[in-house]
């Protein structure tokens, strides 16, 4: 228990502190840093009431199933600008029917939808992945001093690590052990994802800049 309480201390600690960062940004911010807000806010009331559920033992999967839904389509909208409209478009789609799959399935509302969970981490993998691309291309300043450039790295480095991580649990089920330690990294790799959304926020303080 001290490695849950440690780990989810860190993330929600990187949780306010990216949404103080946000906080501090001057309207109007663009849809890629209000969607930030919003999906920030949306995380952090889900881990508290998931921490706070694990502690008195409730089954909390359907609202991380739900918010893993909600969070598709967010990320999604965001990206829409910089990775393109088929392509969104497409991913919207496909996500959609994944999504449709997992939560017919029975006992869907007391189990992770794993399969589901690893195709919307792929879809966005590729959305963040062109994404970036773009802004490298497009980029008239150095890319470490774009803002979004931080935002979706540390997307990146959440959502694609997902895909071995939870993959893997699902090879190692009957292996406890290291499927235990497997869902201690992801909550980490959360935390580095809001602390680099953080620092994306901090830069979007300094000078006025175009609000993406």
């Amino acid at each position: 228990m001290v490695v849950y309480h440690t780990r989810s201390a860190f993330l929600l600690l990187s949780l306010v502190l990216t949404l103080y960062a946000w906080a501090r940004i001057g309207k109007p911010r663009g849809r890629v840093f209000d969607l930030v807000g919003s999906i920030a806010l949306l995380s952090l009331g889900i881990e508290l009431n998931g921490y706070v559920s694990t502690l008195r033992g409730i089954n909390n999967t359907i609202w991380y199933n739900g918010f893993a839904f909600v969070e598709f389509y967010l990320v999604v909208w965001m990206l829409s600008k910089d990775s393109g409209c088929w392509l969104t478009f497409l991913s919207a789609i496909i996500g959609g029917v994944a999504i449709i799959h997992g939560a017919s399935q029975p006992g869907s509302g007391d189990q992770l939808l794993i399969a589901t969970i690893l195709v919307l981490s792929a879809l966005i993998s590729v959305l963040l992945l062109h994404a970036l691309w773009k802004v490298a291309q497009n980029s008239s300043v150095p890319i470490q001093q774009q803002p979004v450039f931080w935002l979706y790295t540390g997307m990146l480095m959440y959502f694609g690590g997902i895909i071995p991580m939870v993959g893997a649990t699902r090879v190692l089920g009957s292996n406890e052990v290291l499927v235990t330690q497997l869902w201690t990294i992801i909550p980490f790799l959360c935390v580095g994802r809001y602390l680099l959304t953080a620092l994306a926020c901090w830069l979007m303080v300094g000078p006025r800049r175009s609000r993406p």
